[in-house]
């Protein structure tokens, strides 16, 4: 993280002094796929450093900001790999609380190493080994799950809301004051998310999310047949789009980094988040391409109704989540493993009884 903070201030500068064209789509370019790291390492380092406790509300701030590389010290398990064990104690007592004991902790993750290395095969890990087994299954939980971030419109109510304010009716201060809101709604909704996420199942937040902004975008769409002269349905569209950003940054924004950070295994948790990562950014790539052209009076001139677009998409994402997304919260790694292993419905996974991490280690001897 910290070699892609370095890269993405190099590469800022480039965009800041570019003189053509050219000069600036390669340091946008050159930028995005240094930004593209952040998401992948952020969760990872979150599913390798937290307890069960924090897990959920830690992997949710992801939606809200890139953390400061050089404040976050080295996950201690990577650190004991290489046989750094004194760094790694230290790494341990800069995360940890005073009740905590370093060196016992220290010895747990040193045994927990032990245990990986006598379950794994000989071979390293391969990104191969996502395709296989129960690991594809959660490959493409992981790939869903972000994908649906974007099928859910949040590119239109995020990339595009001054340009859908716009097109709506409002004139350019009105929409760039409704894009003030929209930012502050949104900051207030993953705030709450904090606290959601310690109480609201992951499978529930992502029904809720996708079945309420599916209809939400329907609605917006609908209003678009409106005359242009009726200010009435121009302010309910904007207002149902500040709602929908509500909606979004306290489930299915925050959720996604809580999945990725849970459903992933620990062996290829960084295969597993970057594969999804780069699909969910081809499909964010396809719909900047797409979106502008459809939405432009000029071209496909659909203005507001791209709604039904995102509509029907999250209706299908809802059906998707329904019987395909599980629920982890409160379950630890080693009953997620458990329960992959068994290929435990995914309906079926809040309800599924595992007797403790015992049972759990037996179950993967």
């Amino acid at each position: 993280m910290a070699i892609c903070s370095t890269g993405s201030v190099a590469f800022i500068f480039l965009q800041f002094f570019s003189s053509t064209p050219s000069q600036l789509f390669a340091g946008q370019l050159l930028n995005g796929c240094i930004i593209a790291f952040y998401p992948t390492c952020a969760s990872a380092y979150v599913g390798e450093v937290c307890p069960l406790a924090l897990r959920g509300f830690a992997a949710s701030m992801t939606n809200l900001a890139s953390l400061l590389a050089n404040s976050l010290p080295l996950a201690s398990s990577k650190l004991c790999k290489k046989g750094r064990y004194d760094e790694a104690e230290k790494s341990i007592r800069r995360l940890a609380t005073p009740g905590i004991d370093p060196s016992l902790k220290l010895a747990h993750v040193k045994e927990t190493l032990r245990l990986e290395d006598a379950f794994k095969s000989d071979n390293a890990p391969s990104i191969l080994d996502c395709f296989r087994g129960p690991n594809l299954r959660r490959l493409i939980i992981c790939v869903m799950a972000y994908d649906i971030q974007e099928f859910t419109g949040n590119i239109l109510f995020i990339d595009y809301a001054v340009y859908f304010f716009e097109l709506a009716g409002l004139d350019t201060s009105e929409a760039f004051s409704m894009n003030l809101c929209l930012t502050a709604i949104g900051f207030v909704g993953t705030c709450l998310s904090w606290w959601v996420v310690s109480f609201v199942g992951r499978r529930s937040a992502y029904l809720w999310g996708c079945g309420t902004l599916s209809i939400f975008c329907f609605i917006i769409a609908t209003l678009d047949f409106a005359p242009t002269a009726t200010h009435a349905a121009t302010w309910a569209q904007c207002s149902l789009m500040l709602i929908c950003n509500f909606v979004y940054d306290i489930t299915i924004g925050p959720y996604c980094f809580v999945l990725l950070a849970e459903v992933s295994s620990a062996r290829l948790r960084g295969m597993t988040i970057g594969l999804a990562t780069v699909t969910c950014h081809v499909v964010s790539i396809v719909l900047a391409v797409a979106i502008p052209y459809a939405m432009n009076e000029d071209q496909g001139n659909w203005r507001g109704k791209i709604g039904f677009l995102f509509a029907g998409l999250g209706a299908l994402s809802t059906a998707y989540c329904f019987f395909c997304l599980p629920e982890t919260r409160g379950r630890t790694f080693e009953e997620l493993d458990v329960l992959f292993e068994r290929k435990v419905s995914s309906r079926k996974f809040h309800d599924y009884e595992i007797n403790g991490a015992v049972a759990a280690s037996e179950e993967l001897r």
